[in-house]
């Protein structure tokens, strides 16, 4: 599925992100009441770790329009070339190549996911009656050293770890009005020559994490679709 192309306005979205992102990444995920932008903390029995605008209404909105998504990575020193000098290291940097495919297969996953969720209609452009979903990956690393699956690594201990960010953002303010973080790893031990292709089913399983967290919220801050669809199964009822 190809990315949506982006307008300039939502450029300047994700340019935003961005730089918020990048500051995050090097952060252990918080467990703040009220976050630097006036979200506060939803109660963890429901959420384990989200915020919401105290403001949020979710039931102005119909339908969401899914913002293209982007990874920030950890910052690491690039790995020694002696195995020796790296025994005792346990996280390293992504290659070019698997960054490209992981950024390209979690792009791909989350928008398919987030078109078939069923809380929101699927939105093709922005209005007053349509939220932004925008999903992002940071602090992501890997167990595996560069360039050397296949070679001096046959078996690694995990394959990625990341934080899963979800936000509900509104379309014409561009407040954020829900946020979401989850930590996630990918434990093995795995065979070092098999981590290309888990790739893609990694991506859903994060993105059906991030589409879980939208029905949760739905269910006690319901959307405009949720509430007519509720209306509509009460009228079935009573017919």
């Amino acid at each position: 599925m190809a990315h949506r192309a982006l307008t300039t306005r939502v450029r300047a979205l994700l340019i935003a992100t961005l730089g918020a992102a990048a500051q995050l990444s090097a952060q252990p995920i918080s467990d703040v009441e009220i976050t630097a932008d006036g979200l506060h903390r939803v109660d963890p029995t429901v959420i384990p770790f989200a915020w919401l605008h105290p403001d949020a209404d979710f039931t102005h909105y119909a339908s969401a329009f899914v913002l293209p998504t982007f990874i920030v990575y950890r910052e690491l020193s690039t790995p020694s070339r002696s195995a020796w000098s790296d025994k005792n290291r346990s996280a390293f940097p992504l290659s070019d190549q698997m960054k490209e495919h992981l950024e390209e297969s979690f792009g791909e996953a989350f928008h398919e996911i987030m078109d078939s969720q069923r809380v929101f209609d699927a939105g093709k452009k922005l209005g007053r009656d349509v939220i932004m979903i925008r999903g992002y990956l940071s602090d992501v690393a890997t167990g595996l050293p560069p360039d050397k699956a296949g070679a001096d690594v046959d078996q690694i201990r995990w394959a990625w770890e990341a934080n899963l960010t979800l936000e509900l953002v509104d379309s014409m303010s561009d407040t954020v009005l829900f946020r979401s973080i989850d930590r996630q790893r990918v434990e093995g031990p795995l065979d070092a020559d098999l981590l290309y292709g888990l790739a893609p089913r990694v991506a859903r399983q994060w993105s059906r994490t991030m589409a879980d967290r939208i029905q949760e919220l739905s269910s006690f801050y319901p959307s405009r679709l949720y509430r007519l669809q509720e209306r509509a199964r009460e009228a079935e009822r009573m017919d």
